[in-house]
């Protein structure tokens, strides 16, 4: 500090430098002003560690300190500060429900292959239900009576057991994901909130019937139907099919794709 008062920028003395291998964090000492005397305050030192944020990558962060007695004082804080960054929650916890959708699950699907319809119809779901109610909530902030509330609001619409148990899959996966990116510690979905569905067993035609149908199917659309009833495929499946699946000689045909 000169007479004025004024205090002159710390200046960093290069050779003073060390770092801290497990980490990767550093520690700069001493701080000096211009002609070589220390600062009132003491010794000055600056840390630097990082704190994981919400996409998995590390950021700096720095901290200067003052009033310590050497570099051992500097170094306990900064592990004190490293012990603190591995317990706290990660940078990017506060997204709300529909900012972590657009931003992180969306394009997980999408990197995973999830089929377009399949896409699509979670987006319906997401639209309808799920965004209405929970998108602007801070994921950390929902909890299972908030998941509770949802599933008597909407079997009291009138919704079906399991449409209702289906709108929870979705939040469910979402909801994991962001555990699996350490956003939170648990899902907030518990088993007790998926509805109870009756399980029915399926009518199954008999010959008899499954003739009727594919005599009665329209001549140009007849191979298609035959292929359908003596496969068993799935209808995504029987429209994903191209020449390219089908071998004559050997009278095979291969299902790779399904719409």
């Amino acid at each position: 500090m000169d007479k004025s008062g004024t205090v002159f920028p710390p200046v960093r003395v290069p050779a003073a430098r060390f770092k801290k291998k497990c980490t990767g964090t550093k520690i700069f000492s001493p701080f000096f002003l211009p002609g070589g005397s220390p600062t009132r305050l003491g010794t000055v030192f600056k840390i630097r560690y990082r704190v994981k944020s919400a996409n998995g990558k590390w950021n700096h962060k720095s901290e200067t300190l003052y009033g310590l007695p050497g570099k051992k004082a500097a170094r306990a804080v900064l592990d004190e500060r490293i012990r603190e960054a591995s317990n706290q929650k990660p940078e990017g916890s506060d997204l709300s429900l529909r900012t972590f959708v657009d931003a992180w699950w969306k394009p997980y699907l999408q990197r995973k292959g999830v089929k377009l319809s399949t896409r699509s119809n979670y987006g319906s779901v997401l639209q309808l239900h799920i965004l209405p109610v929970f998108g602007d909530m801070r994921i950390e902030e929902i909890v299972p009576l908030h998941v509770e509330r949802f599933v008597q609001t909407k079997l009291a619409s009138g919704l079906s057991a399991k449409t209702v148990r289906n709108l929870l899959l979705v939040l469910q996966a979402i909801l994991s994901l962001a555990v699996d990116n350490d956003l939170i510690v648990r899902s907030p979905i518990r088993k007790r909130h998926k509805p109870a569905v009756d399980r029915h067993e399926k009518p199954i035609w008999s010959p008899a019937q499954l003739l009727n149908i594919l005599s009665a199917a329209p001549v140009d659309l007849r191979a298609f139907f035959d292929c359908v009833a003596l496969t068993g495929m799935r209808l995504g499946e029987a429209l994903a099919l191209k020449w390219k699946h089908i071998d004559l000689e050997r009278r095979t045909l291969q299902v790779e794709h399904s719409l």
